[in-house]
């Protein structure tokens, strides 16, 4: 694209970002998706902060990731939460992963997503206690949704 002159539009740099995040290239990503800010003055969505929460949860970068949830409106930090937690299992962190669980309850308790991860995050460190109460919890909350949306 930049020998043709073409710019690179938010869609190109999603494409990017997540195979970036796939192929776990670290630098390569962060260093696009600085340039979509910084040279193309393109203003990251929501998919492109979760690409990169993703590609630094995988690369176990915890510190990085949580520093851009502060860049997202509260309302829309669901999907990064997820790719936190996603990172969790991975790297079984229970500490970040519960951290990451309680903040995603908050935006939707009825996100079966949600306690699925967590339980996987429980199961992988060995507590299974913990994991069949969340699968519990997972259970009890997919009812009331049933029993609401009938």
């Amino acid at each position: 694209m930049k020998k043709q002159g073409i710019a690179p539009n938010l869609v190109s740099f999603l494409v990017l970002l997540s195979a970036c995040s796939h192929a776990g290239l670290l630098e390569e990503g962060e260093m696009l998706f600085n340039d979509m800010c910084d040279i193309y003055s393109l203003t990251p969505m929501l998919e492109h902060y979760a690409c990169m929460i993703d590609l630094f949860g995988r690369a176990g970068r915890f510190e990085k990731a949580e520093a851009l949830l502060d860049k997202v409106a509260p309302s829309g930090r669901l999907p990064l939460f997820l790719a936190i937690l996603g990172a969790c299992l991975k790297w079984v962190n229970v500490k970040l992963g519960r951290w990451a669980f309680e903040q995603s309850l908050e935006l939707d308790e009825t996100c079966s997503a949600i306690y699925v991860c967590m339980g996987n995050i429980y199961a992988a460190a060995g507590m299974h206690k913990e994991a069949d109460e969340i699968e519990a919890c997972r259970v009890s909350i997919s009812g009331k949704k049933e029993k609401y949306h009938s």
